[in-house]
């Protein structure tokens, strides 16, 4: 069963987590959370959320975090 994964900010570097993640059997994107409103194709069919508190309890079996470095702490602690 695949591992779900949540990532957390899709510009450059979380667009290419995504689309790692979607050529990895072992991974299903499940959610990725950027609050800009913009189409990102890196996303595929994957719903976009604005913020990681909309991603349901126990939805998700890990998360990558691909914000701006000095922002990791606050995302993480959620």
């Amino acid at each position: 069963m695949p591992k779900r994964v949540a990532i957390v900010g899709l510009g450059w570097m979380g667009s290419n987590h995504a689309r790692a993640c979607n050529e990895l059997p072992e991974l299903e994107l499940s959610y990725v959370v950027e609050p800009e409103n913009v189409i990102y194709p890196s996303a595929g069919t994957t719903q976009v959320l604005v913020s990681v508190e909309q991603i349901p309890p126990g939805a998700i079996d890990m998360a990558i975090v691909a914000t701006p470095t000095s922002t990791h702490e606050e995302v993480a602690s959620y």
